[in-house]
């Protein structure tokens, strides 16, 4: 089964397929022309990122974040970010809704 990334033209599509319908019941649309836009967007597939499981190369991860040469703020993000360890759905969903 592959996951749906939700992307900003498939929330878009998602309203007006919900919206649409409830236009010609109530009559102020003549017909349903949502019919024409089912599978007009490609649905997005989701890759997943390799994950450090072993020991001994969290702390290899940990010395090269620590010896980055190069921008302060890509710096200081990257020594933040093994604290704040968060997955991209955290970003992406309200703070109230779970992740299932």
């Amino acid at each position: 089964m592959t996951h749906v990334a939700p992307t900003t033209p498939l929330i878009a599509l998602v309203h007006l397929l919900a919206s649409i319908p409830i236009r010609v019941a109530t009559g102020r649309a003549e017909r349903d022309c949502t019919v024409d836009l089912r599978g007009a967007l490609p649905a997005v597939t989701v890759g997943h990122f390799a994950a450090i499981t072993e020991p001994a190369k969290i702390g290899e991860l940990l010395r090269a974040i620590d010896g980055y040469v190069g921008q302060p703020a890509t710096h200081a993000a990257l020594k933040l970010a093994p604290y704040v360890f968060v997955r991209r759905e955290s970003f992406v969903k309200p703070s109230g809704e779970s992740s299932t």
